[in-house]
């Protein structure tokens, strides 16, 4: 059935399929073979290739997913436990529980997909070091995310409120994006991580910022603009004053409260603040 399509594959260079170790699906790249460029290429026979060949893939450690048929992802991935980078940019998927099943993975990035929660699983992927959830669902950062001890980057937006405390066990963290969510406290723990380099948490509806509490010997970049505390220029420079080693944003379009007499409005509270 795939005879045209592994001869011209041959003829391109590519040899092995156990040897493969990257492909992007949206691409139809695998380890620099453009597939789509093939003669004897076929969407739909693609697919059943990648779908019969998986078991074989044993080096595979990076792969982006986006457009990948939803009904065949879960058993794609269920057949692979060498990766260490999965992607899926722009694609809307339910979360893949086959993911779990990857020890060894230390990156995860998964766009534009309905999760509304995270699987409490997560947590026994240790050697995780890149936790990205953009635009998604999510409301609440679970406690097992806590049991991540490798992690060094968390990415969370659109729809997160709430933080577990189980955080302060993140102790190698180095970079925080909560930008662009619900969050209104933060818990002490995170006032905790000292190999933390960035955290922003610009437009969302922050009112307190405890900074006082912070033990952040290693803060480079502290970004609060389009937040209700951030739009202070007196509570900026206090944060300046406090880690004056860091970037401090703040204000909104780089305007403070009291800049204009119209005053600052904020999409993450639905106020004007003046």
């Amino acid at each position: 059935m795939f005879e045209l399509l592994i001869d011209e594959m041959q003829g391109k260079g590519f040899s092995d399929i156990g040897k493969l170790k990257k492909l992007n699906y949206s691409l139809k790249t695998w380890d620099g073979l453009k597939f789509d460029s093939l003669e004897s290429f076929d969407k739909d026979m693609f697919i059943e290739f990648l779908m019969v060949n998986s078991h074989k893939m044993v080096n595979l450690e990076e792969v982006d997913f986006w457009g990948f048929p939803t009904d065949k992802l879960d058993k794609f991935l269920s057949d692979i436990n060498s990766l260490k980078r999965i992607e899926n940019t722009q694609g809307r998927y339910s979360f893949p529980k086959s993911i779990l099943l990857n020890e060894n993975l230390q990156y995860l990035s998964l766009t534009l997909t309905p999760i509304k929660k995270i699987p409490s699983e997560v947590g026994e992927l240790r050697k995780l070091r890149t936790l990205i959830f953009s635009q998604t669902d999510i409301q609440i950062l679970p406690e097992e995310l806590g049991q991540l001890d490798e992690l060094l980057e968390l990415t969370i937006y659109t729809k997160l409120n709430k933080i577990h405390d189980s955080i302060a066990s993140n102790k190698k963290l180095k970079t925080i994006d909560f930008g662009s969510n619900k969050i209104t406290d933060l818990p002490a723990g995170i006032f905790t991580l000292q190999n933390l380099e960035s955290i922003n948490l610009s437009g969302n509806p922050i009112v307190q910022f405890d900074f006082q509490k912070a033990k952040w010997p290693k803060i480079k970049r502290l970004d609060l603009s389009r937040t209700p505390f951030g739009i202070y220029r007196n509570n900026i420079e206090n944060l300046n004053r406090n880690f004056p080693n860091a970037e401090i944003i703040g204000g909104s379009n780089n305007l403070f409260v009291g800049d204009n007499k119209f005053g600052i409005y904020l999409s993450c509270t639905k106020s004007t603040y003046n």
